[in-house]
């Protein structure tokens, strides 16, 4: 059963868990107050105030250890790609027979190219030149993305 406590006991109850968590915050948990002190340097300019330089020191010492690239823990749902994949092969049919073999079934661009190239072959069309085929991977990736 909990006892009841005055109004003073309630106060000094709190002073102690605010003191308490003002001691164990670092110089870069708040952001400091004043910015500039009252001083000016040689150019006549404002100093830094004291706790600001401080802040700013312990801000960039966090930046440091951060300059990694840490892959993303959100995953992209497979559905997107395919809705991406079926609007290519709506809108631009030649650009998603290349992608399609790139994207989904691994193939290299050479690779692609020359199967593709066959493909046509078989059905009496031209073949396509390395420029050719650039550019059809190129705007199909350039539509996969904007669908995607």
């Amino acid at each position: 059963m909990k006892t009841a406590t005055t109004l003073p006991q309630e106060i000094k109850w709190l002073n102690r868990e605010m003191n308490r968590v003002l001691a164990q915050s670092t110089p870069s948990a708040e952001t400091p107050i004043r910015i500039h002190s009252r001083d000016t340097d040689a150019g006549g300019a404002p100093e830094w105030h004291t706790s600001f330089e401080r802040w700013i020191d312990a801000k960039r010492d966090m930046t440091k250890r951060q300059d990694r690239f840490y892959e993303s823990d959100q995953k992209t749902h497979p559905q997107r790609l395919k809705r991406s994949l079926r609007q290519l092969r709506r809108l631009a049919p030649r650009e998603y027979d290349a992608i399609y073999l790139m994207v989904a079934l691994g193939y290299t661009w050479h690779r692609a190219m020359s199967k593709i190239n066959d493909d046509n072959l078989t059905r009496g069309k031209a073949e396509y030149t390395e420029g050719e085929f650039l550019i059809l991977t190129v705007s199909g990736s350039s539509l996969l993305l904007a669908g995607f």
